[in-house]
């Protein structure tokens, strides 16, 4: 059975656009002014954290996906930063942009429809890639994490 412990954030209530994006036993806040707090509850349960600066990007998760074990799909702007580094990456062309904010779920990758190169590079390390069709939440800078409910 699975369990997962509960730890609350002594400060404000809300945890968008500060919760942060896990990557596999690994953690990064979205807004570095944020992260001590937060950081102090993921150390308690064995998570080690590092703050990652997004600039321009709208989210982290938007340009950073774990895609299993020790893969990440990264967006171009990310995909030599220091921060990820001792990660395999899973690199997206800068004309599949979107295709970085993607969904590893037991064991399958939900991805947008209409991304060949990164489906390609997905399929070619034997990952189970589903691809989905979000055009219309795309319309709005939405993607995949933004439909989801992960705990």
């Amino acid at each position: 059975m699975f369990k997962q412990a509960i730890a609350r954030h002594p400060g404000r209530g809300r945890r968008a656009p500060g919760r942060p994006a896990l990557l596999h036993r690994r953690a990064g806040p979205h807004q570095p002014g944020r992260g001590p707090g937060a950081g102090a509850i993921l150390e308690r349960h064995g998570y080690t954290w590092t703050p990652v600066e997004v600039g321009a990007g709208l989210h982290l998760k938007s340009s950073v996906t774990w895609a299993g074990e020790d893969r990440l799909i990264l967006a171009e702007a990310f995909r030599h930063r220091a921060e990820f580094a001792g990660f395999h990456a899973i690199p997206v062309d800068p004309g599949e942009a979107c295709a970085a904010n993607s969904l590893w779920i037991n064991g399958h990758l939900l991805v947008s429809a209409g991304h060949p190169r990164l489906r390609a590079r997905l399929e070619a390390l034997g990952l189970l890639v589903h691809e989905l069709d979000t055009s219309e939440i795309s319309k709005m800078d939405g993607g995949l994490t933004c439909l989801s409910l992960r705990f």
